[in-house]
């Protein structure tokens, strides 16, 4: 049986990035944060955590999304690292996304139906979803035949 891509979990980045945008225009600029290509150097950090690249992020007064790029060479135990420490710095009593992926190219291409699927499921890593008004909170490593 073919894996879909996670088609809930893209129509639902897509309505909240919808939703982001029309919030953004009512919200004060101080709670409305868009930061898009930053690059975060974690060596600052004595190297606890894998360097990576923000992709993507959106921040309002409900809700925060990133997209987060790795290295191919990172491992599935430094991903996780990552994810369980990029979840600690986000506010729980928001709903929270965080995608990490180890090719710009299957970012890029998530909703690209021509996009290969073997190839996506390859190089999107892991995931993280919480929502405090239903109690969900994930973590999930969802790349297939990439276990290293």
């Amino acid at each position: 049986m073919k894996k879909k891509k996670p088609v809930i979990f893209i129509m639902i980045v897509v309505v909240f990035s919808m939703a982001l945008v029309q919030c953004e225009k009512k919200v004060e600029k101080s709670y409305s944060i868009q930061k898009e290509n930053e690059i975060v150097n974690t060596n600052d950090m004595v190297n606890k955590f894998i360097n990576y690249e923000v992709l993507k992020s959106v921040v309002s007064t409900n809700s925060e999304m990133m997209v987060i790029l790795v290295s191919e060479k990172s491992t599935k135990q430094e991903v996780m690292e990552l994810l369980r420490h990029l979840k600690s710095q986000h506010s729980l009593s928001k709903m929270v996304f965080i995608q990490i992926f180890d090719s710009k190219e299957a970012y890029q291409n998530q909703q690209n139906d021509s996009y290969p699927e073997n190839k996506y499921w390859k190089h999107f890593l892991a995931d993280y979803s919480h929502n405090p008004n239903t109690g969900h909170d994930e973590l999930n490593w969802v790349a297939e035949g990439r276990d290293h």
